[in-house]
């Protein structure tokens, strides 16, 4: 074998680690029925975890339910959002990530978001079970949530928005997310997605994505007007 040869082989025996590796993202919908069929929706380059319904990832111990969702791959980021059917009380939620619980008309969501961690979500829950105190749990941070408003309310005139600004911290965000909060800073006032995927020159996709880790993240929020979505910072 000559040494051209032998040189072009070490070559692409060096580069094959780097082409098997991927970076893995993902921004799923979950759907679970009460009849424990489970249906994974939404965005993602991870092979073979979009699926229609499916009763594999539920599980029953005791009148309990339990339903996992696992991967072995780590995600550079990933939100999966579970809607579950009416009447249901969670027991436990168990995450790699972080997690917070929603409360809409006629169901009951999960929200479980993180970056650089494979996805590992845990659910035990029940149906048609009293969950009265799950309200009272969902209740508390809008109560929390009130209290800040009217305190808010109290402030001084002098205290604008640039000063309130100042204090977004952009500690434990990506550079994407980074960008995002710098540019609202920078023009201090609300943007749309469009605007921002303009400006920053980022595909759409990653700026869904960044954009909604942010508001889970308490770092942003959106309000809806007319067609499209104001994103502005939170005020602190």
């Amino acid at each position: 074998m000559s040494e051209k040869v032998f040189a072009a082989v070490m070559l692409a025996l060096m580069a094959l680690p780097l082409a098997q590796a991927q970076e893995f993202y993902a921004d799923l919908g979950v759907d679970v029925d009460a009849m424990d069929y489970v249906s994974i929706s939404g965005d993602t380059n991870y092979p073979g975890i979009l699926t229609g319904p499916t009763d594999k990832l539920i599980s029953k111990i005791q009148g309990n339910r339990l339903l996992e969702i696992k991967t072995q791959e780590q995600f550079t980021q990933y939100i999966v959002e579970i809607d579950f059917p009416s009447g249901t009380a969670i027991n436990y939620i168990k995450s790699a990530g972080l997690f917070r619980i929603e409360s809409g008309i006629g169901k009951l969501t999960v929200v479980t978001f993180a970056e650089s961690k494979p996805i590992d979500i845990k659910v035990q829950y029940q149906i048609g079970k009293d969950s009265n105190y799950l309200y009272w749990l969902l209740l508390l941070p809008l109560a929390v949530a009130v209290m800040f408003y009217l305190l808010k309310r109290r402030k001084k005139p002098s205290e604008g928005k640039k000063e309130e600004h100042k204090q977004v911290s952009t500690k434990g965000l990506t550079y994407r997310q980074k960008q995002i909060v710098e540019l609202l800073i920078s023009r201090d006032k609300p943007l749309t997605q469009t605007e921002i995927e303009e400006e920053l020159k980022i595909p759409k996709s990653s700026i869904s994505r960044n954009i909604r880790t942010l508001e889970l993240k308490g770092v942003i929020e959106k309000e809806r007007v007319g067609m499209s979505n104001k994103i502005a910072l939170k005020q602190r």
